[in-house]
């Protein structure tokens, strides 16, 4: 298996870096890996290694799988775990913390639905007060923009994991930083497939332009799951998440002939995989929104598909409807 030499994984890295921080007019640093898996593993148990006088871990179980990825192995090493509980504000969870305090692992957007599940204010909040201690704060989201740079400028134990959408195929994770972290990669050089990062520095093509158009039809859709809350949640602007009432996620998805790649809908999945989703998610417990949920890529979905789904839903729900008479 063709490896990287250690020398070519950190001069990857400091290429990386240096082209952020001309983007962004920030000095970042960068680390490049395949996944959000390895990144998670090679950051947290780097900073466990080499920080041995800190040994205690905080997890925040909102957003993201990364942290059930890594419980076995924290679990393994007997690693001191501090859970934040749900009625817990930020300032709360933290009078727990000693001296001995390593690292918090915390997401701010639901990986699955999109929902941006705290603030920018209440991100800050959270950056601000773990620097303040001293205390790496690990933020994982699915895409680094100029509010992040500007957080890692103001508080340097700031570190966020760009952990790209559940939709993309690039098969690359960048973890951004500030000098305040200096641990040595464990497994970053073992990687043979760093091609996606790599081209991130020979790509200047900015992102492309929202159709407002789209999203304002997406909005007014009834099957929007978002519109089934009191309070329409912020959200990324990268899917179409769709819950219905008498449809199978499962059956829409295949009537509407979506790929794997462009759609995921929790109904196809066995009971024990979602039971492991339940902790970091609590609304996967309903037995309803997991029948109904339908997640669709947003390059899947056009104004001419709505008008489809929306036909095929109807369909589908009037030949589910019958009675004997």
């Amino acid at each position: 298996m063709d490896y990287l030499y250690a020398e070519n994984y950190q001069s990857l890295n400091e290429q990386l870096s240096q082209a952020v921080s001309a983007k962004y007019a920030v000095p970042l640093k960068v680390r490049a890996f395949e996944n959000v898996m390895l990144a998670g593993y090679d950051l947290c148990f780097g900073l466990l290694q080499f920080l041995s006088h800190k040994p205690k871990v905080g997890l925040i179980r909102a957003g993201t799988s990364l942290q059930e990825y890594l419980l076995p192995h924290l679990y393994r090493l007997q690693t001191p775990l501090i859970f934040k509980k749900e009625n817990e504000n930020i300032v709360q969870y933290m009078a727990q913390f000693d001296h001995e305090m390593n690292f918090v692992l915390w997401s701010s957007e639901n990986e699955i639905t999109g929902e941006k599940i705290l603030t920018l204010e209440q991100r800050q909040e959270i950056h601000k007060a773990l620097s303040g201690k001293r205390v790496y704060s690990i933020e994982v989201k699915s895409k680094f923009d100029a509010q992040d740079a500007e957080m890692i400028k103001q508080f340097g134990y700031s570190v966020i994991v760009e952990a790209g959408s559940a939709f993309d195929q690039s098969e690359k994770c960048l973890i951004y930083h500030s000098e305040k972290l200096k641990t040595s990669t464990l497994i970053g050089h073992y990687q043979n497939n760093l091609q996606s990062a790599q081209s991130y520095l020979s790509t200047s093509a900015e992102p492309s332009s929202i159709n407002t158009v789209l999203l304002k039809k997406i909005d007014e859709l009834s099957l929007n799951y978002f519109n089934h809350f009191a309070v329409k949640p912020p959200t990324l602007q990268d899917r179409l998440v769709l819950f219905s009432k008498t449809v199978a996620g499962s059956a829409l998805k295949a009537e509407l002939d979506l790929k794997a790649h462009e759609a995921f809908a929790p109904s196809e999945l066995p009971s024990w995989v979602i039971e492991t989703v339940q902790t970091w998610w609590p609304e996967a417990k309903s037995a309803d929104l997991m029948m109904g949920l339908l997640i669709i890529d947003l390059n899947a979905v056009s104004e001419k598909s709505l008008q489809k789904i929306s036909e095929t839903h109807e369909r589908l729900t009037k030949e589910s409807s019958w009675s004997i008479s």
